[in-house]
């Protein structure tokens, strides 16, 4: 099976302050990625009373993180700058709980590799937006340490069971994330070593594809 839209993709870029960064990300399934859901862009989120979509276990996570995603935005009061901070911290609220929900999927959820992949890529953008998010949740050591292995563990069994054309464009697509990151200057193998994840227990092609 080939859940991610390798031709749908989506804008990332960094907040300021931090150094700016773009990038393409492939969407997956019908709710993988920002403003993705249920097949399409769009600006307005599911409301909690729509039926969830989804082709995966993991797409329905992705399903719901868009409906608590759009109660958290929703909190804004353009009028009173004390909302802001409530908004903040349902956000994060709900990236802890995608978070959490994709470290719980077993074996059988992620059987697919490229399901498996994306789960890891979404678990370490998850923590990248909790790390940045000012407000709300904070991840203790424990939890970081945990959420990077279960990543990185993610990414690994994805990457074992891809198809040759598959991996090329993984390839492809890390290549990029790697040149971004080399621009601001930031080394993915100094993260993973900061939280006391150790590469050489990788795949020699996991570390390629890492580092």
């Amino acid at each position: 099976m080939s859940f991610i839209n390798w031709e749908t993709t989506f804008d990332f870029t960094l907040p300021p302050p931090l150094p700016p960064i773009e990038l393409d990300i492939p969407t997956y399934g019908l709710n993988g990625g920002a403003g993705y859901t249920a097949g399409e862009f769009t600006n307005v989120a599911p409301a909690i009373t729509d039926t969830p979509v989804g082709v995966d276990a993991l797409d329905l996570l992705f399903f719901s993180h868009d409906v608590a995603s759009g109660q958290a935005t929703a909190l804004i009061n353009p009028f009173d700058p004390s909302t802001v901070p409530l908004s903040l911290a349902a956000q994060a609220q709900a990236d802890y709980q995608l978070l959490q929900g994709i470290e719980q999927l077993n074996g059988q959820a992620l059987r697919d590799p490229e399901a498996s992949l994306y789960a890891g890529g979404a678990e370490l953008a998850t923590i990248a937006l909790l790390e940045l998010n000012p407000v709300g949740v904070d991840l203790t050591p424990k939890e970081l340490k945990h959420a990077l292995k279960d990543a990185v563990h993610n990414i690994e069994s994805g990457l074992k069971h891809l198809d040759a054309s598959e991996l090329q464009q993984v390839q492809g697509f890390v290549a990029d994330v790697s040149t971004a990151l080399d621009a601001i200057h930031l080394q993915p193998s100094a993260i993973l070593q900061a939280a006391d994840i150790h590469l050489p227990k990788l795949h020699h092609h996991t570390v390629d594809l890492l580092v």
